[in-house]
C-alpha cells in the first residue's frame, strides 16, 4: 500500500515535469497588433499576438546587434494556460536602434523601423 502511494506520487512528479519541459518555450507564432511610442520616444509598448489557436504569451527577451532589435517571445507554463499572460510589453529604446525584429515562422522578421523622418513605423 505504501509502495502504491509512492508510486503514485512519483507518476505524478515526472508527469509535471514533462508539462513544464514542454511548455515554456519561444513561440515562433508571434505578430505585432500594433506599437505606441511612449515616454518622449524611449520605450515602445508592443501589442502582439499568437496565430496559433492555443497558446499565451508570458514573456519578452530583447537583443540587440547592429542597431537593431530582436525579440523572442515565450509561452506560458502548462498546456494552453493564461496563468501570467501578458500581450503587451513595453521595450525600453536605445537612440542608435533603428529596426525592430520579431521572431516569427523559425525566423527574424522586421516589424518596426524608423523612417527617414526618424519616426517609427511598421512594416507591413
Amino acid at each position: 500500500m505504501k509502495n502504491n502511494k509512492l508510486l503514485l506520487i512519483y507518476i505524478l512528479f515526472a508527469i509535471i515535469i514533462v508539462i513544464l519541459l514542454l511548455t515554456g518555450n519561444k513561440r515562433n507564432d508571434i505578430y505585432l497588433k500594433n506599437y505606441d511610442i511612449i515616454d518622449n520616444g524611449n520605450k515602445i509598448s508592443l501589442n502582439v499576438g499568437v496565430t496559433s489557436s492555443s497558446g499565451y504569451i508570458r514573456k519578452i527577451k530583447v537583443k540587440s546587434k547592429d542597431n537593431k532589435y530582436y525579440l523572442d517571445f515565450y509561452s506560458t507554463f502548462g498546456i494552453n494556460s493564461k496563468r501570467g499572460s501578458k500581450d503587451n510589453f513595453i521595450i525600453e529604446i536605445d537612440e542608435k536602434i533603428n529596426e525592430i525584429y520579431i521572431y516569427t515562422e523559425n525566423e527574424y522578421k522586421k516589424v518596426l523601423e524608423k523612417n527617414e523622418n526618424n519616426i517609427w513605423q511598421q512594416v507591413k
